[in-house]
């Protein structure tokens, strides 16, 4: 599980220099990236990105935050502790063009609806 830690921080670690992410998880325990789209990007948000990626055959969870903060996107990216550094370093290379072709081109993806029962802070 180290392995898959240090993998961790070095996608995060790269994705954030790129300028387009922020970091969710400053303390790095488990082998999980969580960041949000910067402020400077517009032209997309954290779904698009995860739809744009799934067309390499990658699978990264984008999704809001409950109720209260569901104006607060994510996207979450568990390092496996199959994947070794140059399949981050693919994985890396394939957000970034995903990023790239988004900001030329726009994305279209909207946050998923809260359902109705999760709309009130009542406890069950």
């Amino acid at each position: 599980m180290s392995y898959a830690l240090d993998h961790a921080i070095y996608l995060r670690d790269r994705l954030i220099r790129s300028g387009k992410f922020q970091v969710m998880n400053h303390t790095q325990r488990i082998p999980v990236v969580a960041l949000t789209i910067d402020k400077s990007v517009k032209r997309y948000n954290e779904f698009d990105v995860s739809n744009k990626v799934r067309e390499k055959g990658w699978i990264l969870t984008a999704y809001s935050m409950p109720p209260d903060a569901q104006e607060v996107n994510s996207l979450r990216i568990v390092v496996r502790p199959h994947l070794n550094r140059e399949v981050c370093e693919t994985l890396a290379n394939d957000i970034e063009e995903a990023c790239e072709y988004l900001e030329q081109h726009g994305g279209t993806a909207t946050p998923p609806k809260l359902h109705e029962a999760h709309k009130t802070s009542a406890k069950c």
